[in-house]
């Protein structure tokens, strides 16, 4: 970690204001940002924009100038599954189209403000429905940080838990930055506060408000908020980013149990004193660094 990033980080920390809020409110927050922040088409020449509609849901594909559309990105971004921060993320995403060569589809999905999380699911899984008309499966890529992140491994076990039937072919992998995943036990909040001590980014409360906003009809679906106790049996190679000062990183154990217990392919990298979806914003020497490694697996799988 640089030295200005630490001093930063430190009086982030200070300034850090205690979240009080409770899951009612933050759901009332979360309805006036979605309603002051409605999507808009990006107007930038920066790739090739393109919008289809799965259902009633904009979904924007961009395209780099020189993509050749041999593979693409499943983006799903960040929020907390309540806020539609589409505009933030969105560059992202197109630096991410840029920089990898593959068409990314940023999908507009149905958040927990106004929908359940089985049919956010429902809609995402529409949108890679589509997506298997124009690339193989094995060219295509789930990556989202945060929320946006679990979304994607909720999808892998969503898929999994379908009959043989209705199975939709996995996609090659997913890149998954800062995964959140709501603890099941003491131990594992106990945990997650001990974490959350470093993090300037997020607070336990957050994880708790989720909690309760996102109630489940049957446990058997915890997975769902939990994706960290998921049975990942055939799932495809999984990529995981987390930054040693975020209180999400807690999960990390789990996930890799998880995964040894599925026997498959995954990787799990902490980078000491990172924050919260670090490998996503390419702003410090070690975000760079597995921004790019991120990059290298999209490449690897679209030009294989």
């Amino acid at each position: 970690m640089g030295f200005l990033f630490s001093c930063a980080e430190k009086i982030l920390l200070k300034c850090k204001k205690p979240d009080t809020m409770t899951a009612s409110e933050r759901l009332t927050q979360a309805r006036n940002y979605n309603q002051k922040h409605p999507f808009v088409m990006p107007t930038d020449h920066q790739v090739r924009y393109r919008k289809i509609m799965i259902e009633q849901y904009p979904c924007v594909i961009m395209r780099p100038h020189d993509g050749k559309g041999k593979g693409a990105v499943l983006y799903i971004f960040g929020g907390g599954g309540l806020l539609s921060a589409w505009k933030p993320q969105l560059a992202m995403a197109r630096k991410t189209a840029q920089d990898s060569g593959a068409d990314v589809w940023y999908p507009i999905y149905p958040l927990g403000t106004e929908v359940s999380l089985a049919e956010t699911l429902r809609i995402l899984t529409e949108v890679y429905r589509t997506m298997l008309k124009k690339y193989p499966a094995e060219k295509i890529i789930f990556e989202g940080g945060s929320s946006g992140a679990s979304a994607a491994l909720a999808l892998i076990l969503m898929n999994i838990k379908k009959s043989a039937s209705d199975r939709l072919p996995m996609p090659g992998a997913v890149i998954a930055h800062s995964p959140s995943s709501i603890p099941l036990s003491e131990p594992e909040w106990k945990q997650m506060e001990q974490k959350a001590e470093f993090d300037f980014m997020c607070s336990i409360n957050i994880v708790r408000n989720c909690q309760e906003l996102f109630q489940l009809d049957d446990d058997a679906e915890q997975w769902m908020i939990s994706p960290a106790h998921g049975d990942y049996t055939g799932a495809p190679p999984l990529y995981l980013f987390y930054g040693g000062h975020e209180m999400l990183s807690s999960c990390v154990p789990y996930f890799a149990e998880s995964f040894r217990k599925a026997e498959i392919t995954f990787r799990i990298h902490t980078e000491p004193g990172m924050f919260h979806c670090y490998s996503m914003f390419p702003v410090t020497k070690e975000s760079v660094k597995s921004y790019c490694a991120g990059i290298r697996i999209i490449r690897k799988i679209i030009q294989d």
